[in-house]
């Protein structure tokens, strides 16, 4: 086959659907070294005094001791992860380091509980919790995972603010209550921390639903969260969460009944566009999706995610050079953004720069991007600069993504072709037309190929 059909077959990998993307949204780091695994156990402390004429729940009380307890032990935590990772070009985030934690960190046995008496009236919930973190599981277990992780920074760090907002709350709460000068004002105070209470332990629910996420174990996941709005019927932790873990089941019809509930629950919280952004985007409702990043862009304007995910839906609108600017916009935020490069790398295929293309989408591989439209692409790449050992092995990586793609199986058929594996060639045009019974090409194809086969056997 010539060069010029060799662009053919190209062109037609990339018009057939090869484009077609399930964005990974990224967090790009890599472990420098470990000397050698170890289990650490840590003590983590927390307390919460009542009193004062409150009436405030005991139960919640030490509901509250125990996330001041954990969250002195993620602390804690938090200094061995840094240690042991490091970020290609700088160090891990807060926001890395706590998700990274929060996945690693394991709580032994039970919480325990000691009481304090302060006076006659005012008692204080102590609380001690140890944790157990396995080091070797900071990049055995997260590393490897790039869209995980990236949820998990999203939900930790959505639920240490909220905690840290209740905290704060219910501290204003109390003074207030002892400056209150009527009955009818103290009331109303204890009423506001009921409903502090109930999002206390809505939160709770919601941590519970996390832990379940994270091990992928979405069922129960959403029955966690499920009680989490029970307690709390507008917590917008648990829709946002419940939407991501209906996502992973590929209901998108709650995922998105949830996501707009979210936004109900806090129009104003800059996540919710990007969530319901992004369920946009997987239906290919691409302009809807750009209306939510637009909308998300105007309350945190530096979330390089925003402009990432935008700049991918410009693309798949043939806008590319919109996309380009929003890559652009992306990695100048962040220049560990490995979806941008990616993307920025399909609109440098799109303009011919086939060496811009193949360093920009390589840069996002490097980076940790776990994409498989990302190794299509450059086994494209490799096709068209006629290397194809480069470009089987790139297929190959993308087949393992997703092995669902017929146009992999052809272009990785047709790049063995070419090398003279014709056994492999017939095997991946066999899976492409099982896959896409009706394409001709690939009959074509495989047809020439068992030509070649019997010609050997003679």
């Amino acid at each position: 086959m010539d060069k010029k059909n060799c662009d053919r077959i190209i062109y037609r990998g990339i018009q057939a659907g090869i484009f077609i993307v399930i964005l990974i949204l990224s967090i790009n780091f890599s472990a420098s070294s470990i000397a050698s695994a170890e289990i650490i156990t840590i003590e983590g402390i927390g307390s919460y005094t009542i009193g004062d004429g409150l009436d405030e729940n005991l139960a919640t009380a030490r509901e509250r001791a125990r996330v001041e307890a954990m969250r002195n032990a993620s602390e804690k935590a938090g200094v061995y992860v840094e240690g042991i990772s490091v970020v290609k070009e700088g160090k891990l985030t807060s926001d890395e380091i706590r998700a990274i934690t929060s996945t690693v960190m394991q709580v032994q046995g039970e919480p325990h509980f000691k009481v304090v008496l302060v006076s006659d009236s005012v008692i204080t919930y102590q609380c001690t919790i140890l944790v157990r973190v396995d080091t070797s599981q900071v990049t055995e277990k997260i590393i490897g995972d790039r869209k995980k992780l990236e949820e998990s920074i999203i939900r930790n760090r959505n639920l240490e603010e909220e905690n840290k907002k209740l905290a704060k709350e219910m501290s204003e709460l109390k003074e207030k209550y002892s400056n209150a000068n009527s009955d009818i004002e103290r009331q109303k105070i204890k009423e506001n921390v009921a409903d502090n209470d109930k999002e206390v332990w809505a939160n709770k629910w919601v941590d519970v639903g996390n832990k379940f996420f994270d091990k992928e174990e979405y069922e129960d996941a959403i029955k966690a969260y499920d009680e989490a709005i029970v307690i709390n019927p507008n917590s917008l932790r648990a829709y946002c969460n419940r939407s991501m873990s209906y996502s992973h089941l590929g209901d998108d019809v709650n995922a998105m009944k949830d996501a707009n509930k979210a936004m109900e629950c806090n129009p104003n919280d800059s996540g919710v566009y990007l969530l319901r952004g992004n369920l946009y985007l997987f239906d290919n409702e691409n302009e809807k999706a750009i209306m939510d990043y637009n909308k998300g862009i105007k309350i945190n304007p530096e979330d390089a995610d925003f402009y990432k995910s935008r700049g991918w839906a410009y693309m798949r609108m043939r806008k590319y050079e919109e996309g380009k600017v929003d890559f652009d916009k992306a990695i100048n935020i962040s220049r560990d953004c490995a979806a941008a490069y990616v993307g920025r790398g399909w609109y440098y295929w799109y303009k011919k720069d086939i060496d811009k293309s193949l360093l920009d989408v390589s840069r996002g591989i490097d980076l940790g991007v776990n994409m498989r439209f990302a190794y299509s692409l450059r086994g494209v790449i490799y096709m068209y600069k006629y290397d194809m050992k480069m470009a089987v092995a790139n297929f190959d990586k993308a087949i393992e993504l997703d092995g669902n793609s017929a146009r992999d199986y052809y272009l990785r058929g047709w790049s063995k072709f070419k090398i003279k594996d014709y056994l492999g060639a017939e095997n991946d045009y066999s899976m492409a037309l099982k896959l896409n019974p009706n394409d001709e090409e690939a009959k074509k194809e495989l047809e020439e190929v068992k030509k070649c086969l019997k010609k050997r056997s003679l």
